[in-house]
């Protein structure tokens, strides 16, 4: 499994926020602020990271923002 340093950035960043413990509700908005990246880049990172099942995304409610949690087994 290939990981760029696109994805290594966010998995820290996920990390950082307490995600390898908890869902964490993060918006896009803020991890492309914390990363220093796009909303199109973060959207097609997570994505990615969703596909090689290294990260778990729940749906937010509402307005309510997704939530990520690191998926290290």
């Amino acid at each position: 499994m290939n990981i760029n340093k696109h994805q290594k950035l966010l998995l820290y960043i996920l990390k950082d926020m307490g995600a390898e413990n908890e869902p964490v509700p993060v918006t896009l908005d803020k991890l492309a602020d914390v990363a220093g990246m796009s909303r199109l880049t973060i959207q097609k990172q997570l994505k990615e990271l969703k596909e090689d099942n290294l990260i778990l995304v729940g749906d937010g409610k509402g307005k309510a923002p997704n939530s990520y949690m690191l998926n290290f087994d």
